[in-house]
């Protein structure tokens, strides 16, 4: 009975791996980051290059997808210096870089062809691998004194084509924001960002 049983499962588990429903890829984008400042301090956006892997499984017009992204996050802002005595003395411009992998877990709807449109919401965790305040003539790991882990929404708009049976092109744009704070103990700086990213896909299988 056992081994019947083995069998069976490995008989489905080739079956849904030798499908053509699923699709690896690469992908790429430029992304305009920033945060959400609980405070008077006017903020401007982080530009960055996300990139990475992307696995979608599709089931008619159904997609279920996950990625493995580098993605840069951060914001920068005018700072006022200030001597021993809190006297100001000239300014600086601040970047506040968080460097993370992300695996953004998607569900959403494809329609169309040889040309087709997608529409996807899902989840974003990710960990924090580096965390960095740069001055002009200064910078600051900070890395311990943030929380690691992130946990974003998304939700995201695209177009793409079949150049082949096998291979797509993709491209979509995407927004997210975070669901919590970055620093420690605090309530006042969450994530959030837009990507206009861009990607191939080869449906694998026979």
């Amino acid at each position: 009975m056992r081994v019947i049983y083995l069998l069976g499962v490995l008989s489905l588990i080739t079956e849904v791996a030798s499908g053509q429903n699923h699709l690896m890829g690469a992908r790429l984008g430029i992304s305009g980051a920033g945060n959400t400042v609980g405070s008077d301090i006017r903020t401007h956006l982080r530009i960055g290059v996300p990139a990475g892997i992307t696995y979608d499984y599709t089931r008619k017009k159904l997609v279920l997808g996950a990625e493995l992204l580098y993605e840069p996050r951060g914001y920068r802002y005018d700072a006022t210096l200030t001597d021993n005595t809190g006297a100001p003395f000239g300014e600086d411009k601040i970047k506040l870089n968080y460097n993370f992998i992300s695996m953004p877990i998607k569900a959403g709807i494809a329609f169309g062809n040889h040309f087709f449109g997608l529409a996807n919401i899902g989840l974003i965790p990710a960990y924090l691998i580096r965390a960095i305040a740069k001055g002009t003539n200064s910078s600051f790991v900070y890395t311990k004194n943030v929380d690691r882990f992130d946990l974003a929404v998304l939700a995201e708009l695209g177009f793409g084509f079949k150049i082949e049976e096998r291979l797509q092109w993709v491209t979509s744009l995407r927004y997210q924001t975070g669901l919590l704070t970055a620093p420690k103990h605090s309530s006042y700086i969450n994530h959030w960002g837009v990507t206009l990213g861009t990607g191939i896909k080869y449906r694998i299988g026979h």
